[in-house]
């Protein structure tokens, strides 16, 4: 009964019908990103929500690495809540984690050494070598390469993003841009307009983690 409530359609965009699958989903997916924009530790519930939910929307629409994808996002998205509520250590004057939330003050960023994006940039490009073999020659997708590109960066992004590595939002400029092009053509309007909007949102913080970066 809940699956065939959700995959009843909300509303018509562009000729197409948009799921409120597809729209609770988006809504979840805009409210975490805004939040982990601002360095805030409650951007990741509403993302392992979102996670749940396009996993489910993929997989329908033959993105298996996208839908496989999602299961990691969860995962790391615990593990970068925890990371980010977890009390940390003063240093140099600094206050614990939970005095700077109380002060409102946000989590420290940090930069990638030139060796370290190196290694990165390697094991990107391996990883959607591999994903994209995988999903061309096993699996029904129409979009092996373009699904594996977005697989593979979402998840080295993720990663950097849950580390608090500056470069995590260079790297989500990149994916979003793919997304958008992707779920175009999967007619997925709603989410297109979701990437493009995070696409925005990735710039901006990208801008905003810099300048914490170079602060720090």
């Amino acid at each position: 009964m809940l699956d065939s409530a959700l995959q009843f359609a909300a509303l018509n965009f562009a000729g197409t019908s948009v799921s409120w699958l597809e729209l609770i989903a988006f809504a979840f997916a805009l409210g975490g990103v805004v939040l982990t924009a601002r360095v805030s530790p409650w951007g990741w519930p509403p993302t392992i929500v979102a996670s749940a939910l396009y996993g489910w929307l993929f997989f329908e629409h033959r993105l298996y690495g996208d839908a496989a994808l999602q299961l990691f996002f969860i995962a790391v998205s615990i593990w970068g809540w925890r990371a980010w509520l977890r009390p940390s250590r003063p240093t140099d004057g600094q206050p614990p984690l939970g005095q700077m939330l109380l002060n409102q003050n946000r989590l420290s960023v940090s930069s990638l050494s030139r060796t370290a994006l190196t290694r990165v940039s390697i094991a990107l490009g391996a990883t959607w070598l591999a994903t994209g073999l995988v999903l061309s020659r096993f699996t029904d997708t129409d979009v092996a390469w373009l699904d594996a590109a977005l697989t593979a960066g979402s998840l080295f992004a993720q990663v950097l993003l849950a580390r608090r590595y500056r470069e995590a939002w260079a790297l989500w400029v990149g994916v979003n841009a793919i997304a958008v092009a992707l779920f175009a053509i999967k007619s997925l309007w709603l989410t297109a307009i979701l990437y493009a909007l995070l696409l925005a949102l990735s710039v901006l913080g990208w801008r905003h983690w810099r300048r914490l970066a170079s602060e720090g």
